[in-house]
């Protein structure tokens, strides 16, 4: 009886893990290259890529080889202005092939920040979801 039970048990608890695991493609998110008003704008909309992604219910991993697609950012300069051009490039990782670039004209992190959550999903419905 008690060998059942802890049987139970375990099973129960193994479906409950699988239930919380991310269901959705794999996905690499590289650090975002580049230079943009301040040097913290980097980490910042890299860390909002993984936050809206897995908030979405991808499954961001560690290494690239892990990875069904690769997303990556580049910050550059645009004009005079202080404005800086930030593309987002999606890649198929089993093709090499690139899937889609989309491009944002922008002076601070605050102007992004409002338009992440759309960014992020014109970037996510071209991924088939499995």
């Amino acid at each position: 009886m008690k060998k059942r039970f802890f049987f139970v048990i375990y099973i129960a608890a193994a479906f409950s893990l699988f239930a919380q695991s991310p269901s959705g493609p794999s996905i690499y998110i590289e650090n975002i290259t580049g230079s943009g008003h301040t040097p913290s704008d980097n980490p910042f909309l890299t860390e909002m890529m993984i936050m809206e992604l897995q908030a979405r219910d991808f499954h961001v991993v560690g290494s690239p080889r892990e990875a069904d697609y690769i997303l990556s950012g580049l910050i550059q300069p645009y004009d005079g202005e202080g404005n800086f051009l930030l593309t987002f490039m999606l890649r198929d990782n089993s093709t090499g092939v690139d899937v889609l670039q989309q491009t944002l004209v922008y002076n601070t992190v605050d102007d992004v920040t409002p338009l992440f959550p759309m960014i992020m999903f014109n970037i996510i419905s071209n991924i088939p979801y499995a």
